[in-house]
């Protein structure tokens, strides 16, 4: 058996055979087993006919682990190559905030894990798909670190003026957002230029 990573986008959707949808809460995996086995699996399924790979994955996820959600996040598509045979499929991810009642289909236990266990259901698969859930969470985590720095970086204001709504910014004040704003737009983010100070709920 052979697996390989895609970029959305470099397979045909209607290729696409599977959803493989993680599942993390409060930083725990959380999988679950199927009534006829006794391994342990990400929730996920077939694509029916006719259906959309995004809403397979919401389905799919209801199904299996309860949980409802209008926002689930795209990380890549896999091939798995068994026997000269070929199929294709697409991972998500979601952080679960709250976890919904199993609805009765098939699965028959849905847990909580601090590492993703050894029996496992899929484990050549999961190995490849774990390594790109990592990097993926990885990458996440830098891209909330850097707007969180952005959002509470403050240009010096003239206090000289009483007036929250209408303090304009000192010389250096201005200065000093022209060059973030410059820096931002050359990493390609969003920004804009702050002319006055806001006030603080």
């Amino acid at each position: 058996m052979h697996i390989k990573i895609h970029k959305i986008g470099q397979v045909n959707e209607e290729d696409l055979k599977y959803v493989v949808i993680c599942v993390k809460h409060i930083g725990q995996w959380l999988l679950v087993r199927h009534k006829k086995r006794t391994t342990w699996e990400m929730a996920g399924g077939h694509i029916d006919i006719g259906e959309h790979v995004q809403e397979a994955a919401f389905r799919e996820l209801y199904e299996e682990t309860g949980i409802v959600t209008e926002e689930i996040e795209t990380i890549c598509d896999y091939e798995v190559c068994n026997d000269n045979s070929f199929s294709y499929g697409r991972l998500f991810y979601i952080c679960a905030e709250k976890l919904g009642e199993l609805p009765g289909y098939e699965i028959e236990e849905v847990r909580l894990f601090d590492a993703f266990p050894e029996n496992s259901t899929y484990p050549k698969i999961y190995e490849t798909l774990i390594a790109q859930i990592r990097l993926y969470e990885n990458t996440r985590n830098i891209r909330r670190i850097k707007t969180d720095i952005y959002f509470v970086r403050h240009a010096q204001s003239d206090i000289s003026v009483k007036d929250d709504m209408l303090r304009p910014l000192t010389e250096k004040g201005m200065s000093d957002t022209k060059l973030v704003t410059k820096a931002l737009k050359d990493k390609n983010n969003e920004s804009s230029h702050i002319g006055m100070d806001t006030k603080l709920p």
